[in-house]
């Protein structure tokens, strides 16, 4: 299993390439079209996947020999149940030899999973309420419904099987990316533009790289410059 310098050490990697990012989106801004300014994301997404190493680091190849050295001097002496005191922080699987928390790194580890598991709490409940609310819906016009498909037509887009309407949506969305639902506000018009763009949103996955960016918020909850980060990237979507 990982341990807390682990997470601390790949935390502070992810974060220094995605101010990177940020630095170059924003002497960019002008240059880089739409599209790349989404896609450039894709290099911190990787760089989330990918395992950090304390004997590699491209930007900075001293940071993993500072937390080594930050690791054994407070380890010295705690004899933590998770973390071995003299191995190297690398991310390797191994069992520890109690699965009782002993040392206060210990503890600080078990509230990064419970941090972990309220943010994923948090967001499935809300997701099974979105879609209780979903159930509550009104199936549109037939001739709404022909629009909307000679409009995807005209694009070649994708018009969801099922398009619903709700009372006191300010705006349209879709939800859902396995079998989006594309809803639309029952007590005002909807301009073509803005179909458009919800079609666009199921022609280009957005929906489920918002479930991705949700899950990467879980995992890097204890971060707040992740959650900037984040918040910039469901902007970019």
């Amino acid at each position: 299993m990982f341990n807390i310098w682990y997470l601390l050490l790949h935390s502070f990697n992810i974060t220094i390439v995605a101010l990177i990012i940020l630095a170059l989106k924003t002497l960019f801004k002008d240059v880089l079209s739409a599209r790349w300014q989404k896609g450039i994301w894709l290099v911190l997404i990787l760089r989330i996947i990918i395992p950090s190493s304390s004997s590699r680091s491209i930007l900075l190849p001293n940071v993993g020999a500072y937390v080594e050295m930050l690791k054994f001097t407070a380890e010295k002496g705690l004899a933590s149940a998770y973390t071995p005191e003299y191995s190297m922080i690398n991310p390797d699987f191994h069992i520890p030899h109690s699965l009782i928390p002993v040392s206060v790194t210990d503890y600080i580890y078990i509230l990064f999973f419970a941090g972990l598991l309220i943010f994923a709490l948090v967001y499935l409940f809300s997701y099974i309420r979105l879609r209780f609310i979903l159930r509550k819906g009104s199936a549109v016009p037939d001739e709404i419904r022909r629009e909307i498909n000679l409009l995807a037509g005209r694009y070649n887009l994708y018009a969801p099987k099922r398009i619903i309407t709700l009372k006191g949506l300010p705006s349209a969305f879709v939800c859902g990316f396995l079998k989006p639902v594309l809803v639309l506000p029952e007590d005002r018009e909807v301009d073509e533009k803005i179909i458009l763009h919800e079609l666009i949103h199921i022609k280009n996955g957005d929906t489920l790289q918002s479930l991705i960016i949700c899950l990467l918020r879980c995992f890097n909850w204890f971060n707040p410059v992740m959650h900037y980060v984040f918040d910039r990237m469901g902007n970019d979507i």
